[in-house]
């Protein structure tokens, strides 16, 4: 395997000591891997309900079945069960810290997962407030929509805790605890959002056989 100068960017034979352009030693092969195999990683487009991968753009969550983009303010089919509770995104996250605690990953590698995990979100945030707003979904679900967006900013609040936590080698893990505290509440008010839209559901089915 080619090796490549940190200071100057030339390759270099597998064997080299020193860089042949600028003279400047060489890091040894392990180190080199080390850190391709540390570069960010790019997370997929997510469902905000179940939190597993979807197609960037779909309309239509293969996993939890949840439509994500319609005009339509009642086109959302909801699980047959009403006390069905997602975490993945919050198990996620509270993953992503453990690794930070045990070593596994540096406050760096969790910054840099940290921002893109963050402009994925607010992108998926700024497209469902869209949505929202152009449906006049409001109308008839004023209270699921209040609870579901008190607790996006309750995560994105948390986010913000990690990210400092993150910037700052004094800042103590105990911000990391409170951070996931408040992402646990933020994630329990969207599934409390994701009720009260399953129980209007169900009573539009009952009244009038309308799903």
């Amino acid at each position: 395997m080619m090796q490549v100068c940190f200071f100057c960017g030339s390759a270099n034979s597998p064997d080299a000591k020193v860089c042949h352009s600028c003279s400047q030693e060489l890091a040894p092969v392990e180190e080199q891997s080390s850190e391709e195999n540390s570069a960010p990683e790019v997370p997929e487009d997510e469902c905000p309900f179940c939190g597993n991968n979807i197609e960037p753009g779909a309309e239509k969550c293969p996993h939890c079945q949840t439509i994500l983009m319609s005009d339509d303010p009642l086109d959302r089919p909801a699980p047959k069960s009403h006390e069905v509770n997602i975490t993945g995104r919050y198990d996620e996250f509270a993953g992503r810290v453990q690794k930070l605690r045990n070593g596994e990953i540096t406050r760096e590698q969790f910054s840099r997962w940290l921002d893109q995990i963050q402009r994925s979100l607010l992108n998926q945030r700024d497209r469902y407030v869209e949505l929202i707003q152009t449906s006049g979904y409001y109308e008839y679900g004023s209270k699921e929509v209040d609870t579901g967006m008190t607790g996006i900013l309750e995560f994105e609040e948390a986010m913000e805790m990690m990210k400092l936590f993150a910037d700052n080698d004094e800042t103590d893990f105990s911000v990391l605890d409170a951070a996931l505290q408040k992402m646990w509440d933020g994630n329990e008010m969207c599934n409390e959002a994701m009720r009260i839209n399953r129980d209007f559901r169900a009573k539009l089915e009952e009244d009038w056989g309308y799903m």
